[in-house]
């Protein structure tokens, strides 16, 4: 008997602490949904980048890229 109740009591406390859990996770959530945003940025901008010198080197030296 003494068992049920010490578990019943742990049930309660575990109740308890749900609503908090859950803020936790959605603030995770959020942070790990930034992150994501900010590595497809970053992703984007490497890119870029490297259009951009591929463009430049292009320019410098049009048989670079054509084997000429």
């Amino acid at each position: 008997m003494d068992q049920m109740i010490e578990l019943m009591i742990k049930a309660f406390d575990a109740l308890k602490r749900i609503k908090e859990l859950e803020a936790e996770a959605v603030k995770y959530r959020n942070e790990h949904d930034a992150l994501v945003k900010q590595i497809e940025l970053l992703e984007e901008r490497e890119k870029k980048r490297k259009e951009q010198e591929s463009r430049w080197l292009h320019a410098q030296n049009p048989g670079i890229l054509t084997n000429r």
